[in-house]
């Protein structure tokens, strides 16, 4: 699933979801182009918006990101269920060669509790 910036992601604790996702810039003139990650490394930032708890820290081997398409800026990243154990909203950024992306604002994942077992 893609998503574009600020939109919002909503998955059930403990899940897995395998995320895909193109960055992308916007030009002065509001042309919409894909993000160009030619020599380029991609990471995932994802934190608890109420509580401010690192869940995934865009610096460790466990947030390296799949580049699936160079030229196209597309990308792809699985969300496991450790990650996705702390229910409620969670403020992601997604860091290029250490530029935080988007720059204005967060792409959001709600976990949402899971079902009482019958």
């Amino acid at each position: 699933m893609a998503l574009a910036p600020g939109d919002i992601l909503r998955l059930k604790q403990g899940s897995t979801f395998p995320w895909q996702k193109q960055l992308v810039t916007v030009l002065a003139d509001g042309t919409v182009t894909p993000l160009d990650l030619t020599g380029k490394t991609v990471k995932i930032k994802m934190t608890h918006a109420r509580s401010g708890a690192v869940v995934l820290n865009g610096t460790s081997a466990a947030a390296d990101v799949t580049i699936t398409d160079v030229a196209l800026g597309k990308i792809a990243f699985t969300l496991t269920p450790t990650i996705l154990n702390l229910v409620g909203a969670h403020q992601v950024t997604w860091d290029v060669n250490g530029t935080p992306y988007p720059f204005e604002n967060y792409d959001v994942v709600e976990v949402e509790g899971a079902l009482p077992s019958a």
